[in-house]
């Protein structure tokens, strides 16, 4: 099993996973509230509902930023990140997402696959050599 060098690369998996869940809660319970409140006409609703979709977009950026140095050990790819890059033949998939599995993993587990080279990765800090 893999392990980070660093532990900022430990800090913005964790980041990265913990914005990636929030922006994919956010994004549906605003829908829910903008159509609720065009249904019963209520202006109060309609504001929650835009503040929760500017936020959503608030989460989604800094979840981009924090996902671009969250990377794999092994292959170095950013495995919280959107990249047009082919993942490995046998790379988990929920909900139609490669990033969801690695993210429940980072925060449940304290160890995810990459998508793209299919290596597991503890999420503690390698020991460094004696010698150095």
């Amino acid at each position: 099993m893999h392990r980070p060098r660093h532990a900022h690369t430990i800090f913005n998996l964790r980041m990265a996973a913990l914005l990636l869940c929030l922006w994919r809660m956010l994004i549906p319970v605003a829908l829910v509230l903008l159509v609720t409140s065009l249904v019963t006409a209520d202006r109060e609703w309609t504001k929650l509902a835009l503040i929760l979709g500017g936020s959503a977009v608030l989460v989604a950026v800094i979840q981009w930023l924090f996902a671009a140095g969250a990377k794999c050990p092994l292959c170095m790819m950013p495995v919280l990140s959107r990249k047009g890059c082919s993942k490995h033949r046998n790379a988990k998939r929920v909900a139609g997402s490669h990033r969801f599995p690695v993210a429940m993993g980072v925060l449940f587990k304290h160890h995810f696959r990459c998508p793209f080279c299919n290596e597991p990765t503890l999420l503690e800090l390698r020991e460094r050599r004696a010698g150095r």
